[in-house]
C-alpha cells in the first residue's frame, strides 16, 4: 500500500512509498503511478534498503539518499 511522502523540504520528486516488504521498496515519484520504481535488497543490498525505508517513514532525506548512493530501482509495471 503507497503512502504519501512526508517530503518535509519541500522539494522533494518523491510523493509515495510502500515500504511493506521487508526486501524492498517501491518508491514513486511526482505521482504518477508510471514513475513507480521498485529497490529491493538483492539489488541495493540491505543496508540501502533499510535507510531508504528509515529515510521515507522520517519524510526526509530519500531521494538525496538515492542520488548519492547511485541507488537504482526497476521499474514497476
Amino acid at each position: 500500500m503507497l503512502k504519501e511522502y512526508g517530503n518535509w523540504h519541500g522539494d522533494s520528486g518523491i510523493s509515495q512509498y510502500d515500504d511493506s516488504a521487508p526486501d524492498s521498496i517501491i518508491v514513486e515519484y511526482g505521482g504518477k503511478a508510471d514513475k513507480r520504481y521498485i529497490f529491493t535488497v538483492a539489488k541495493c543490498g540491505r543496508e540501502h534498503i533499510e535507510e531508504m525505508k528509515r529515510c521515507a517513514r522520517g519524510g526526509l532525506g530519500l531521494a538525496e539518499y538515492i542520488n548519492t548512493n547511485k541507488l537504482r530501482g526497476d521499474r514497476v509495471s
